[in-house]
């Protein structure tokens, strides 16, 4: 009679373990792919602001040549990160 209430004991604690592995995997799959997701979706916002600022840049360039005629000096533009000379 123990016998058996043993045996059922532990076919319980190996049902408890198994889920509790198979949840611990869904999670590090799961985290493994919004990690992945969110990574993705930074460098494609970071190209995106790279060419804004570019694009900035180029715009910028004339009318800093054209208000300071004698540029003679490469002008930083933190902004933008870019530098401007003539």
């Amino acid at each position: 009679m123990t016998n058996k209430i043993n045996k059922k004991g532990f076919i319980a604690t190996i049902a408890i373990v198994l889920l509790s592995t198979g949840t611990l995997a869904f999670l590090v799959v799961t985290l493994a792919a919004t990690y992945s997701y969110a990574d993705g979706i930074e460098r494609r916002e970071l190209r995106i602001q790279n060419s804004l600022n570019k694009r900035a840049c180029e715009e910028t360039r004339p009318l800093i040549i054209a208000k300071d005629y004698f540029l003679n000096k490469e002008v930083f533009l933190s902004d933008f990160g870019c530098a401007i000379h003539k």
